[in-house]
This record gives structure tokens, C-alpha cells and sequence, in this order.
């Protein structure tokens, strides 16, 4: 794996490959394309099947180039996809699975590909004691690093990051081009687990984690991936929501142990609200490095979101409003309205007494998650993108959308911490200078009625 990881990094992976076949998918009477392979690096590091199979009847050639079964504005169909294998100089199958071709047709069928991830299985002699996922992250990776690796005379290294949590065990070790994660747990299945564990991971360092290549250890099973990913983009970072430094490895390990705790209880690590969390959170990431204005209304949304499905209670509703809602009920039907006006008051009535994201907020505020200043940046935030306003090119007004965002954006990170019951230390962007304090649920703020405030400048 060490060496595949090498080739990708240095841009000269290459394996040649034999009994490769491509399989429509989709059909029963499948076009299927069998030869010999290719498996290379593009200039931007991107992985290229080639298959060279065997030449097609000019009519049936001619068919299949022009006559695609393609709908403008509607997806694509299974039909347009292909399954691979084929085998490696040492006889292992590898795979992939719906893939999109590009064909040359002449004295040969020329057969080009970028699968997404390749995949081989093979049986070990002996079987492993616990499941275990092996990856290489490449890249810079923010964490508090606190172990140290002896390096003979070369002195040593502050280069890992790793706990044992009972049945969940992770260590991360830094290199020059990115870092090696280990992942073990006690029961299998161990991929959903470790995917859990890579969204956990990326909202803690602020940045989505993409394995270019894996290993997954699972009784006498081992099977190997190599992802295709390096010519991707990869500057998109967010701000963290603990901090890197050292003496914050106890909390970053904390806020990894809760995430998992919570998402095993979704049964089977599945997407759940972990999941929706990390979905929210990806939103933002890729919005804020886009567009200043447009990452507002995502950051928002996002917190609307989350507290929409995860954190709203049929108790957020203000009973006396209610109340109050019911008694106008007959008297509106009596007031002589027409039946479109009586229908659109009735309906607006009824909605309003259902609990809203703004009442959640302020139940949570009152238990020491948020403040009011987290919930009048939301609202300021919200109300400014949804109704198109436009950043004005000005320097106190850009700083008042930035103080606005930070504070936001701590209100996220802290409905993320009620979500998986985290009550660690953190870095509070709601408060000049961006501290570090501790989160604690059902207890007042430090700052909790404190204004948006300026920020330091962000590079």
C-alpha cells in the first residue's frame, strides 16, 4: 500500500493489466468489452483505465457513437455506466463499478476510463484480531499533535495523534505530504464505522479528509482501494472548531468520542443526524471559499436545518400564543371575511403556532448553549441574503458581515456540540479575539449577552 500511495503522490502509478472486460450495466444483453489494460496518471495526477478490445461491425459502431439513450435535463440511466475487472501482474482481480467510457472505434475498440475508486479483495493466512482501516490522507492536517516519535540521532518528533477509546482505537501520524490514519474498532462491520469517523474528523480539522488509497482489515479478509482524487481541488478550509493546539488533544479526542458515540446510536453508523451534520457543514465549507455573500445564506440555512430536524420540540411552541391563536379562531370566522382572505388568515394562524427555529434558539439560550447575540446574528445574517441584499463595498460593512458569520458559524459548532453531548473546550468566534473556552450544556455563557464584536483579520 506504502508503495501505491508513493506512485500516486510522486504522479507514476501505473499497472498493466490483463483479462479486463467492461460490462454494461443496466441490460440484460449487456456490450461488453474484453482486452488487455492500461492503468495510468494524467498530467494532474488523475487515474486512466485503457482497455484495447477487440474491433466492432462499422454499423453496430455507428450505432453505438450516435444512438446514446440521453435525455437533456434528465439523469443519466444505468445503461450509460459500465462495471470493470480485470487483473493485475500477480493475478488479482481488481473492480469498479458504473463507470462512464469514452470509445474509438477503427481496427480496434480503443476503451478509455477515470474510475472513482478500484478495488481488489484478497485472503490473508492470518486473520486479524480487531477490524482495522488503514488510509492515507494527503495534504496539511491542523491537529493537536501530542505524541512523540523517537528518531534516533535525528532527535524526535511531535507528529501523532491517537487514543484508545475501549472499542474504538484511531491514530493519525503526520508525514510530509499528508498522514496515515489507523482506525480499529471491536465488531464489523468496520467501514461505516470509519466513514463516521472521517466526517467527525473533518468538521474537527476543518477541512473534508479524502483518502487516496485504503486498506480494510476484516477477519482473513483484506481489501484494498486506491481512490481517484488527487487532480481534485483541495484549498476549501473552515474555521475549526477546537483549536490545534496541544493541550487541546484531550478535548479533540473527546469531541471524536462523542461524534461516534452518537452516531453508533443511529444504528450501524449510519447517515442520521451526525450525518445531516457533516452534510450541513460540507455546505458551508465549500460556499465560504466560493462566495462571501452566498456562504451567509448557506451558514444560515444550515443552522435552520439542523435545529429543524434534530433539535425542535413540540415544546418550543409559546403555549400562551397558542392559546391565543384558538380563541381568534371563531371570531375570524365571524368577521365577515371572503373565503380566499378567511382561508390565507386561518392558514398563517395555524402555522404560527407551531414551533419555529427562533423558539428553539431561544430555549436553548436560556440553557446556556447559544445567546441572544448568536441568535440576532442569525437572524441578521438570514434576513439580509434571503432578501438579496448586497455587500457593500465598504470596510465597516464587510467587518459587520464577518462579525456576523463567526457568530453564526459559533452557533452552528455549538448546536453540533448539544447534537453528540460534548462538554469540552472549544474556540468561542462570538467573542473578541476568538478564545478558547469551555462548552458546557445547561449553563450560562461567559458571554452570553455579549454583542458581535470584531474579529482579527483572516488571511
Amino acid at each position: 500500500m506504502e508503495r501505491i500511495v508513493k506512485s500516486l503522490l510522486n504522479g507514476d502509478f501505473e499497472m498493466y493489466m490483463s483479462d479486463c472486460v467492461f460490462r454494461q450495466c443496466g441490460l440484460d444483453s449487456p456490450i461488453v468489452y474484453e482486452g488487455p489494460g492500461l492503468l495510468t496518471q494524467t498530467r494532474d495526477k488523475s487515474i486512466l483505465l485503457r482497455v484495447f478490445a477487440a474491433p466492432v461491425d462499422h454499423s453496430e459502431a455507428f450505432s453505438r457513437q450516435f444512438n446514446d439513450d440521453l435525455t437533456p435535463g434528465e439523469l443519466v440511466p444505468d445503461s450509460q455506466y459500465y462495471d470493470f475487472e480485470g487483473r493485475d501482474p500477480y493475478g488479482t482481480v481488481w473492480t469498479a463499478n458504473r463507470i462512464s467510457i469514452e470509445t474509438d472505434f477503427g481496427y480496434g475498440t480503443y476503451v478509455r476510463a477515470r474510475p472513482r475508486t478500484l478495488e481488489k479483495k484478497e485472503e490473508r493466512s492470518k486473520p486479524v484480531e480487531r477490524p482495522v482501516v488503514v488510509a492515507f490522507l494527503p495534504g496539511k492536517m491542523d491537529l493537536p499533535w501530542h505524541a512523540v516519535t523517537e528518531k534516533g540521532e535525528r532527535g524526535w518528533s511531535l507528529d501523532r495523534f491517537e487514543t484508545n477509546a475501549g472499542c474504538l482505537e484511531w491514530r493519525v501520524a503526520k508525514t510530509d505530504d499528508g498522514a496515515w490514519l489507523t482506525f480499529k474498532c471491536e465488531d464489523s462491520p468496520v467501514e461505516p464505522r470509519f466513514a463516521a469517523f472521517l466526517r467527525g474528523l473533518s468538521i474537527l480539522v476543518g477541512r473534508r479528509l479524502k483518502p487516496i488509497c485504503l486498506s480494510i482489515f476484516e477477519g482473513e479478509q483484506q481489501t484494498t482501494k486506491v481512490l481517484n482524487r488527487l487532480h481534485e481541488p483541495d484549498a476549501e478550509r473552515l474555521l475549526a472548531p477546537v483549536s490545534a493546539q496541544r493541550d487541546l488533544s484531550d478535548d479533540a479526542h473527546l469531541f471524536l468520542e462523542r461524534f461516534m458515540a452518537r452516531a453508533g446510536e443511529e444504528g450501524e453508523f449510519g447517515e442520521g443526524a451526525c450525518g445531516l451534520a457533516h452534510q450541513y457543514w460540507y455546505r458551508i465549507l465549500r460556499s465560504r471559499e466560493s462566495d462571501i455573500e452566498n456562504s451567509s445564506l448557506v451558514l444560515s440555512v444550515a443552522v435552520e436545518g439542523l435545529v429543524k430536524k434534530t433539535l425542535l420540540s413540540k415544546t418550543d411552541a409559546d403555549p400562551e400564543f397558542v392559546k391565543q391563536a384558538e380563541e381568534a379562531k371563531p371570531i375570524l370566522k365571524k368577521a365577515g371575511l371572503g373565503p380566499r382572505a378567511l382561508d390565507c388568515v386561518l392558514s398563517s394562524l395555524g402555522n404560527a403556532k407551531h414551533p419555529r427555529v427562533s423558539d428553539a434558539l431561544r430555549r436553548l439560550a436560556t440553557e446556556g448553549v447559544a445567546s441572544e447575540a448568536h441568535i440576532k446574528a442569525w437572524k441578521g445574517l438570514r434576513n439580509a441574503a434571503a432578501h438579496g441584499s448586497v455587500l457593500e463595498e465598504d470596510g465597516r460593512a464587510l467587518q459587520e458581515h464577518l462579525d456576523r458569520f463567526h457568530v453564526c458559524l459559533d452557533l452552528y459548532y455549538r448546536l453540533v456540540f448539544v447534537l453528540i453531548g460534548y462538554n469540552g473546550r472549544h474556540t468561542d468566534y462570538g467573542t473578541r479575539g476568538w478564545p478558547t473556552r469551555r462548552f458546557r450544556l445547561g449553563r450560562e455563557l461567559t458571554a452570553s449577552t455579549a454583542e458581535p464584536v470584531s474579529t482579527p483579520e483572516c488571511a
